[in-house]
């Protein structure tokens, strides 16, 4: 009896020692008595880069191949500088060194896993230029900043002309022309690539130069689609620079004059650029042509400057906008100023006919001043040899349009006022460019305010009980023997508010003179002008 005992208590101890137990007790470097059991853990890669951010899968491999690793545990012995999953997917956190484990029963396996920065990529491409234009057998340099600069490339930046038969680029950036036309250069570094506009320009003894100037009536949020509309108007007309005035704020003028300018080029081909200063009413300015600044004039927050490259002829473009109370062309047609103590109120007593009150009452508004800056400026920019041209709503008339003869017209009451804005302008020397090219406002009144607009909503339309037609919009320019204006066109409605009621305007020669709105909806409640100038170029 005891004897069988024995023999099965050996039976059972046999059978226990042939079976393969997951994770065995066998420590790394034993030779075990089963050949099956689990003697040590590979690591695969070890030891391990990565950088912040990275992961890497670390494999376990056993020894004996035939030992199993069920119950394998990972670890890391600091995980704040690297992570371990319970897969084995390694997470770099933080510069550094530690090491990573893989642990089951008592077999150990250790990875040195180091830590590094992650390489700094580059976002984007920067050029100094993004529009520019160059005299074709000339050239012109321009530069590719990476972003950011400490960025890891490898490799230069590859310069490439789209069509070399305009202008050629070499591996430095300098462009050659080579005919007249335009082409697109790009620089490229890996996957990320940036491109420059280039306009190729041939000799030529004079060019014309087209301005437009338009109030934009509150960020043309006053008409259904206005931003539309207005796209439309300048890829008819593409004029070569056009300034605008009354956007609710910067940004507002920003998202507006961004917009515009992308879809232009999408419609038209033709690279515009975009500036704009100021906070409420701001101006701004578009232009196909290469901008080379954009300054304020001595802090004056009603217009800016903005320098542009024509054909190699510098020129100084104005975008302005006046303060629009002490609007006292209104106190002769029997309305308030705008401010105390008349409000916009039609007056008890009738109209107010004394013009050295009513120039009194002018005076407060600030706008003088605004003419005698705009003035002195653009002789400075003058004497650099650059073409001065501003446009704007300067909320005043002229005093070229308030003349004898025009005295008991669009309800002046007998009035024959020398208005100090344009005073101030001609006794500098600026010229007004409608009114150089038709000199009567009799036969040539061009108002600009109000217009009748069809399209806007009704609650932003109001109108005087008067006449109140008048010419407040204004292009005007330094005479240089350079440059003289030799078309003008008023933009917009036909027609025109008068007493509270919707009259057509009489012109000598409309198709000529009015560009009526394309597809017949207007953006603004002013009409702008289209400015043609006539540059000269030296040979």
């Amino acid at each position: 009896m005891k004897s069988n005992i024995l023999r099965y208590a050996m039976l059972v101890c046999l059978s226990a020692s042939a079976v393969t137990v997951s994770c065995s007790e066998s420590k790394s470097g034993e030779t075990p008595d089963d050949p099956g059991k689990l003697t040590a853990i590979t690591l695969t890669p070890s030891p391990l880069s990565l950088t912040v951010g990275q992961t890497a899968q670390l494999t376990a491999a056993a020894t004996p191949a035939t030992a199993s690793l069920e119950g394998l545990r990972w670890s890391s012995e600091d995980p704040k500088i690297a992570r371990a999953g319970d897969d084995g997917t390694i997470e770099g956190i933080a510069v550094g060194k530690t090491n990573v484990k893989a642990k089951c029963g008592d077999v150990t396996a250790s990875c040195e896993v180091t830590v590094t920065a992650a390489p700094i990529v580059l976002e984007k491409i920067e050029l100094s230029v993004t529009f520019a234009s160059v005299a074709a057998g000339k050239t012109l340099d321009i530069t590719a900043k990476l972003v950011p600069e400490n960025a890891a490339v490898e490799g230069p930046v590859v310069w490439k002309s789209d069509d070399t038969s305009k202008a050629t680029v070499d591996q430095n950036g300098r462009i050659t022309g080579v005919a007249e036309g335009r082409t697109v250069i790009s620089a490229t570094l890996g996957s990320v690539s940036a491109s420059c506009d280039i306009e190729v320009y041939s000799s030529a003894t004079t060019r014309d130069f087209t301005f437009l100037q338009l109030n934009l009536w509150e960020g043309i949020a006053n008409v259904a689609n206005g931003q539309e509309v207005l796209i439309k108007q300048l890829a008819e007309l593409k004029p070569d620079a056009a300034s605008f005035c009354e956007f609710t704020s910067e940004d507002n003028a920003r998202t507006i004059l961004s917009a515009v300018a992308d879809e232009l080029y999408k419609r038209t081909g033709i690279r515009y650029t975009y500036t704009c200063k100021g906070g409420s009413g701001t101006r701004g300015l578009l232009t196909r042509h290469p901008v080379l600044s954009a300054d304020a004039v001595n802090g004056n927050l009603w217009f800016y400057r903005t320098v542009i490259d024509f054909y190699g002829q510098q020129m100084a473009l104005y975008a302005s906008h006046a303060y629009h109370m002490y609007y006292a062309c209104y106190l002769p047609r029997g309305y308030g100023d705008g401010s105390s103590p008349y409000g916009w109120d039609k007056l008890a007593d009738g109209p107010i006919t004394d013009v050295d009150f009513i120039l009194e009452r002018e005076e407060k508004s600030g706008r003088t001043q605004i003419a005698r800056d705009l003035a002195a400026d653009t002789r400075t920019q003058q004497e650099q040899g650059r073409l001065c041209i501003f446009g704007g709503d300067l909320n005043q008339p002229s005093h070229l349009d308030w003349t004898e003869a025009m005295k008991d017209k669009y309800e002046h009451n007998g009035c024959v006022v020398a208005w100090p804005v344009s005073t101030t302008c001609y006794a500098d020397g600026m010229k007004d460019a409608y009114r150089e090219v038709y000199p009567d406002p009799a036969t040539h009144p061009a108002v600009t305010w109000p217009v009748h607009n069809k399209d806007a909503r009704k609650e932003t339309q109001w109108a005087a009980e008067a006449d109140e037609r008048d010419r407040i919009d204004f292009v005007y320019y330094r005479p240089d023997a350079k440059f003289a204006p030799k078309k003008a066109q008023i933009m917009g409605p036909s027609s025109m508010i008068s007493k509270s009621a919707v009259v057509e305007d009489q012109f000598i020669d409309k198709a000529e003179e009015l560009i009526e709105p394309v597809g017949g909806v207007w953006p603004s409640d002013h009409r702008g002008l289209f400015i043609t100038f006539e540059v000269q170029f030296r040979q």
